[in-house]
């Protein structure tokens, strides 16, 4: 083998050396461009993390409005009774039990307030 090729030789199992050893300090001193690449490495990693959580996030913002919006279009395309037993009736049947039941003085106020402060249990 030629002088050449053993220097070529010499440099490959170097290379391969440092590339099976971890970093240490002074291995960092002597190669800190292999210290900026593992750092790059794991932002990358980072982005691409972050990434992925933005765009699942999109994906079921848009997934949640997409249903509404489909949900919204079959309430309005129903016929009037069937809208109103799906939508208002079930809320008004337990204000009403509740105004049977109570008797207050001001049943309006009272149904007006019981459905303001049920409506989220019928939507």
């Amino acid at each position: 083998m030629s002088e050449e090729q053993l220097n070529v030789n010499e440099a490959e199992t170097k290379v391969e050396e440092s590339l099976e050893q971890p970093l240490t300090g002074e291995a960092i001193a002597n190669n800190p461009d292999q210290e900026m690449t593992e750092v790059s490495e794991e932002k990358a990693a980072d982005n691409n993390a972050e990434r992925t959580a933005t765009e699942v996030a999109q994906v079921n913002q848009s997934d949640v409005a997409n249903k509404e919006e489909a949900n919204f279009n079959a309430l309005k395309s129903l016929p009037t009774r069937s809208y109103l037993d799906q939508t208002v009736v079930p809320i008004l049947l337990q204000a009403l039990g509740a105004v049977a039941k109570e008797r207050p003085p001001n049943p309006i106020d009272f149904v007006a307030n019981y459905l303001l402060t049920n409506k989220d249990r019928f939507n």
